[in-house]
C-alpha cells in the first residue's frame, strides 16, 4: 500500500489537529450544558415539591379549574 507522507510543516496536518481540536472543545462544552440543564431541572423541582409541601391547598401553575 501507498501512503501520502506530509511533512511535520504542512498546513493540512496543522487545520486537522485544530478540526480535532476544536470537536472535542465543543463534546465538552455540550457535555457541561447537559449537565447544567439537568442541574436546573433538579433545583426547580425540588423548589415547586417544597412549594406545594409548605401551601397543600394552593393552585399551582397560571390556571385552575372552578
Amino acid at each position: 500500500m501507498e501512503g501520502d507522507y506530509f511533512s511535520p510543516n504542512c498546513l493540512f496536518l496543522s487545520l486537522i489537529q485544530t478540526l480535532i481540536l476544536s470537536c472535542f472543545n465543543f463534546k465538552m462544552q455540550v457535555e457541561h450544558a447537559v449537565r447544567e440543564i439537568k442541574r436546573l431541572l433538579i433545583e426547580a423541582s425540588a423548589a415547586a415539591l417544597q412549594a406545594e409541601m409548605r401551601n397543600p391547598t394552593a393552585t399551582s401553575g397560571r390556571y385552575s379549574v372552578v
